[in-house]
């Protein structure tokens, strides 16, 4: 059964049965292992190219741990039970939802223009992650 609510939005819970209430959440469906290899084979070697263009030689891994730390927010410092030491925990991109990861290629892209002073040649990710996953790349 399909449920259509007002604005396209979902109430926080809604009546299925008497007296019985379900929370709805929207599910949000994390970044696809396509999205990821793509990051990797098209967005962060040209990046690499703008920096070596710089005469700045750094690896992809750098970049990409650069880019986690500037792009997403940090993470929460959780304590160890065990050492009661503070866990040094970095940003992930393994848990964004496809249209964080849009967001996280857009961040970098602008990086490339303002910082860098490159412009990061997209368009066949761009169609890809339009057509992919009806993403609103623009």
């Amino acid at each position: 059964m399909r449920w259509q609510f007002k604005d396209g939005k979902f109430p926080p819970h809604i009546i299925l049965e008497e007296e019985k209430f379900y929370d709805v959440k929207e599910v949000s469906e994390t970044r696809t292992l396509q999205q990821n290899a793509l990051i990797w084979a098209v967005v962060y070697p040209q990046v690499q190219k703008a920096f070596n263009e710089l005469g700045i030689k750094y690896s992809i891994e750098v970049i990409h741990k650069a880019f986690k730390k500037i792009c997403l927010p940090p993470l929460k410092r959780k304590r160890n039970p065990i050492s009661w030491k503070y866990d040094k925990e970095e940003p992930t991109t393994t848990n964004l939802s496809k249209k964080e990861f849009t967001k996280y290629i857009r961040d970098i892209e602008e990086y490339a223009i303002e910082e860098l002073n490159y412009t990061l040649d997209l368009r066949d990710l761009k169609e890809l992650l339009y057509w992919e996953w009806q993403i609103d790349y623009k």
